[in-house]
């Protein structure tokens, strides 16, 4: 037997909110305003893979939005039976991601720099959150000439 359509209720369609609305925003930095996910997966392979470890996408995506490198290095390190101590690939990691930015260009995601033009032009403040450590955001900031009403690291 067919079902007439009248027996399926009717979707009530909502206004989706537009950047009109906006009275402020709240906005992720990796992966939403920068496209910094390979960066970092290509730094922590070049601190770990010379001793022996060598990691996958998986191993280092497991730490996206975890601000406790130590304890990463370490599961890594447990995970590899490697001796090695975790804070010191910690310094080196942020060694070289202290270099990266310095002579590297960190790309915008799509669409990323014109929301921002649209922002600055409308006046509609903004935050950013981030996982990522206060130093390397405002490096990143700097860079990219950011400048978040507030920063939550």
């Amino acid at each position: 037997m067919m079902s007439n359509s009248s027996d399926f209720p009717t979707p009530q369609l909502q206004r989706v909110p537009s950047l009109a609305d906006a009275e402020a925003l709240f906005l992720d930095l990796d992966g939403t305003l920068v496209s910094t996910e390979s960066i970092h997966l290509a730094l922590h392979r070049s601190v770990l893979e010379p001793l022996g470890a060598h990691i996958t996408d998986e191993d280092i995506l497991a730490n996206v939005g975890v601000n406790n490198d130590v304890a990463f290095y370490q599961r890594l390190l447990d995970r590899y039976a490697l001796n090695f101590d975790p804070q010191v690939l910690v310094t080196e990691k942020d060694r070289r991601t202290k270099w990266f930015m310095e002579h590297c260009p960190v790309p915008f995601q799509p669409g990323a720099k014109q929301l921002l033009q649209i922002l600055d032009e409308r006046d509609i403040p903004f935050a950013v959150v981030t996982a990522t450590k206060r130093p390397l955001a405002q490096q990143i900031f700097e860079k990219l000439h950011i400048c978040p009403t507030l920063t939550i690291c």
